[in-house]
């Protein structure tokens, strides 16, 4: 003890400081050198993630070209577009360290929503001497599409207010068409938007029309959209988008007729087809028993000049999901007119 009673510093005490304050440093140092390695070996990972991701969107862009030369031999080889076409057929394809997976399908093989918008300048009259207008014909296949389709009537009880409302969406104006929606009714969503007044750009779009048309409380908007995606698109149009009957699903094949009890023809070509598809545009009526209306050649075809395509390039940890829209002139390169990533 020193004179005021506190114990004396000696060697001993001083070593003991010393010993922890050595151990403390070499704590450190490890924990510091742990978080230095780990950082590196994190750089290293996200390194070959990135080259990994940049190897498959040269793949999927690699494969986008090669199916634009398949869209361009076929267009030698015929004139008609079917599903016994060597394109409809899904591909995969083995890579180093990965794999590509791919299938086209016909874009016209689907209703496009964006007839709905055409300009009202037909002078057809309709039943009993009445103007049928464009969208008038259109509407009336479509709600014949709905009916068609399988549990759709039960949640879309007037198909003729959905046509409506995706025509405003699609129009120019801000006049509603019948009991069709315009900026009112978007603003009043949550977030408020409005309408978009020109062609779909995206089948994704028609989610935002059915909002307007069903509580949001309720899961009945996202139903429907699924039950129609399957048969419905959304292409760029400065006409009417002409359906082929070779590839058109079921349900889309049987809208195309009027008929009262539904046409055995279409049911007997729809299950023929995949051996024996039509080649010549000229038979379309013939072949279906389609008359009056029901022939439009402005709306049937046997062939396409737009197509989608889904890739998906998986090498190593690296992913990529390519969706395109091409166009096939009748001559030249088809060209990618639209292009996405990871999302359709």
């Amino acid at each position: 003890m020193n004179g005021r009673g506190f114990p004396a510093q000696g060697p001993g005490r001083q070593r003991g400081v010393a010993l922890i304050t050595a151990v403390l440093v070499v704590s450190i140092s490890v924990i510091a050198a742990t978080a230095v390695l780990d950082a590196g070996h994190f750089a290293i990972q996200r390194t070959a993630t990135l080259q990994d991701s940049e190897r498959a969107w040269g793949y999927a862009s690699g494969a986008e070209d090669w199916v634009r030369t398949v869209l361009e031999r076929d267009r030698e080889d015929n004139r008609f577009d079917a599903l016994t076409d060597a394109w409809a057929t899904p591909q995969s394809l083995p890579v180093e360290n990965g794999v590509i997976q791919g299938r086209i399908t016909d874009a016209t093989a689907r209703y496009n929503l964006n007839n709905l918008g055409l300009s009202d300048n037909s002078t057809n009259l309709g039943a009993g001497g009445r103007p049928d207008t464009e969208f008038q014909r259109h509407a009336r296949l479509f709600a014949r599409l709905i009916e068609n389709i399988d549990g759709a009537m039960t949640l879309i009880p007037d198909p003729l207010v959905l046509a409506q409302s995706i025509r405003d969406w699609v129009d120019a104006d801000q006049n509603p068409t019948g009991s069709g929606r315009e900026d009112i009714d978007y603003l009043s969503l949550q977030p408020p938007r409005r309408a978009a007044n020109r062609p779909m750009v995206s089948v994704t779009e028609l989610r935002t029309v059915l909002e307007t048309l069903y509580d949001p409380r309720s899961d009945d908007a996202r139903k429907v959209y699924r039950l129609l995606l399957p048969h419905v698109t959304a292409l760029p149009v400065d006409a009417v988008t002409p359906i082929n009957v070779n590839t058109a699903t079921p349900e889309l094949l049987r809208a195309l007729s009027t008929q009262s009890g539904g046409n055995s023809r279409i049911g007997e070509f729809s299950k023929l087809r995949e051996d024996q598809p039509l080649e010549d545009p000229a038979r379309i009526s013939e072949v279906l028993e389609l008359v009056g209306d029901d022939a439009d050649p402005a709306l049937l075809t046997v062939s396409s000049r737009l197509f989608r395509v889904e890739l998906e390039a998986v090498v190593g940890n690296g992913r990529v999901a390519l969706y395109s829209l091409i166009y096939r002139p009748d001559r030249g390169t088809p060209v990618v007119l639209v292009r996405s990533t990871n999302t359709e």
